[in-house]
């Protein structure tokens, strides 16, 4: 038998036992206490903010569209993108920190000076053969 169902008993033999009204009235009391925390340790409280809010995928596709037009100008638009080509090696089983020290093909791709679009291009094809 387990010590938590033993614990309640204790006040609860106190309250039967002595002779005294009062005394046995406070136990009493505080065996129902003890109950009720009993009976709340097993209730669950839903949460009314979700923490991770439910992503719709047409509007992560608008997004990156909007990044990758934005590439042609913008330094910090060409950084997300590779970002992005990281986390997907990252999540093919590469480490960031491997991918950093020796980069694949398709993120040196995107370091040369040429034309990003095109080399973004290719550098995509390159990482859908390696996920094949």
């Amino acid at each position: 038998m387990k010590v938590k169902y033993i614990i309640p008993l204790i006040p609860a033999m106190v309250a039967f036992t002595y002779g005294s009204y009062l005394v046995r009235w406070i136990f009493a009391i505080i065996t129902a206490a003890i109950l009720f925390v009993y009976s709340l340790e097993d209730v669950e409280i839903p949460a009314k903010f979700r923490f991770k809010p439910e992503v719709n995928m047409d509007d992560e596709i608008r997004r990156l569209s909007n990044i990758v037009k934005r590439t042609e100008r913008s330094n910090t638009a060409r950084r997300i993108v590779v970002d992005h080509i990281l986390e997907a090696y990252h999540n093919m089983g590469y480490e960031y920190s491997d991918l950093r020290k020796n980069p694949p093909e398709a993120l040196r791709l995107l370091k040369d000076e040429s034309n990003f679009l095109e080399r973004l291009e290719r550098s995509l094809e390159i990482l859908e053969e390696e996920v094949k």
